[in-house]
C-alpha cells in the first residue's frame, strides 16, 4: 500500500476534528531494509490518539447498529447507508453555504455557478449510491430470512436521521 493511501485513509478518519492539527506531525515515512516492503509508516503518538478518538466517535454514532442482533452483512450495509447520508448532508450544507455567500462581481458569480454545479453533481452521485445501498439492504433482508422484529429493527436503523461530520480535517 502506498504512503499516500495510508495518509489519505488516516485523514478520512480524522475528519471532523475540531482541534487545530496543522502543526501536528501525522506520519513519517522511511525506507525499510526488507526488499518486499517499500515504505514503513510511523504515526506519531498524537496521530494515534487522534485516530483512536475519531474512530470511537464514528463508532459511537453507529453504536445502535453494532448493538443490534442483525447479521453482520446487514450491519455493514446499514453503516454504509449512514455514511452516505452523512456525506449527502455535508454536501447539502456546503451547497447552502455557497448559496448564501455574497457575490461581489461577475467573476464571483461565475465561480459560484461552477461550484454549485459541482456540488449538485456530487449530491446526485451520492444519492445514486444511497439508492443502490438501500436496494442491497432489501436484497440482504430477503436472503437472511429475518424475523418481523429484525425487519422492523432494520427499517428503524436505516431511517435514522444523521448529522454531517464537521468538515475540518488535518489540513
Amino acid at each position: 500500500m502506498r504512503i499516500e493511501s495510508l495518509i489519505s485513509a488516516f485523514s478520512t478518519y480524522a475528519r471532523g476534528n475540531t482541534q487545530n492539527t496543522s502543526s501536528m506531525p501525522v506520519a513519517s515515512a522511511e525506507p525499510t531494509s526488507h526488499p518486499s516492503e517499500d515504505v514503513r509508516v510511523n504515526l506519531s503518538a498524537q496521530a494515534h490518539s487522534l485516530f483512536a478518538s475519531q474512530k470511537t466517535k464514528t463508532q459511537g454514532q453507529d453504536q445502535d447498529i453494532e448493538n443490534s442482533d442483525l447479521p453482520d452483512t446487514l450491519k455493514q450495509i446499514l453503516r454504509q447507508i449512514r455514511e452516505l447520508k452523512r456525506q449527502i448532508a455535508e454536501q447539502k450544507a456546503e451547497l447552502q453555504r455557497e448559496l448564501n455567500r455574497p457575490i461581489a462581481n461577475e467573476a464571483d458569480a461565475d465561480q459560484q455557478e461552477i461550484k454549485l454545479s459541482g456540488l449538485q453533481h456530487q449530491i446526485l452521485a451520492l444519492t445514486g449510491a444511497l439508492v443502490e445501498a438501500v436496494s442491497a439492504l432489501g436484497e440482504a433482508m430477503r436472503k437472511n430470512n429475518l424475523t418481523q422484529e429484525q425487519a422492523t429493527q432494520v427499517m428503524v436503523l436505516a431511517s435514522k436521521e444523521v448529522k454531517p461530520k464537521k468538515s475540518q480535517g488535518l489540513y
